[in-house]
């Protein structure tokens, strides 16, 4: 039997003991932690559906490189074997077409004596080219889309401010009223 959390060596040890012989033989046995996994699941942000050829590469916790290179498969997923217990990150190097890479790595620890591999689910998001953007529409019928009578909306679908029309009409309005009185001052004057 193998100590806790550690494989049991199935190799015969070899060993002889001499006749008469007084001193104690001393034997070194080694042991191998016992190894875990983990499942990479790759998906959508808002879909869930799995996504295929997503390029991965697994480091400890020291940075040192443990998978140079793994991709994830049809069905979205990346098997990760032989892994020692400690923490690890996990590196989007190439997300699949369409999709915005990771900017940051993912954390994940392999316990002592793990007997399931972990899922480490990782979701993208999906990049919207100029071409996919939706447009704003609206539920009035005047057939005019986009736009509503408080203002004109921008390309997000949000209604812009309508500053400069109202200062304008009160700038229209104040040199009406001056124009109008310089009229009835001249008039009254000539009388």
């Amino acid at each position: 039997k193998a100590p806790s959390y550690y494989q049991l060596n199935s190799d015969p040890i070899v060993f002889t003991i001499e006749k008469g012989q007084m001193k104690m033989l001393e034997l070194m046995v080694t042991n191998k932690l016992m190894l875990g996994s983990a499942i990479v699941k790759k998906v959508d942000e808002t879909t869930n559906q799995p996504l295929e050829n997503a390029h991965f590469k697994v480091t400890d916790k020291q940075g040192n490189i443990i998978i140079e290179e793994g991709i994830s498969g049809r069905d979205g997923s990346l098997e990760l074997i032989d892994l020692l217990p400690g923490e690890y990150f996990l590196f989007e190097t190439k997300a699949p077409n369409g999709y915005k890479k990771l900017s940051e790595p993912i954390m994940f620890e392999i316990t002592k004596g793990q007997q399931e591999p972990i899922v480490v689910k990782v979701a993208n998001e999906k990049v919207i080219s100029k071409e996919q953007k939706p447009t704003p529409e609206s539920d009035d019928e005047s057939g005019t889309k986009g736009e509503d009578s408080s203002g004109s909306k921008n390309n997000s679908g949000k209604t812009l401010p309508d500053t400069a029309t109202s200062y304008f009409n009160y700038i229209l309005a104040g040199m009406l009223l001056i124009g109008f009185s310089v009229l009835i001052r001249i008039r009254n004057r000539g009388n």
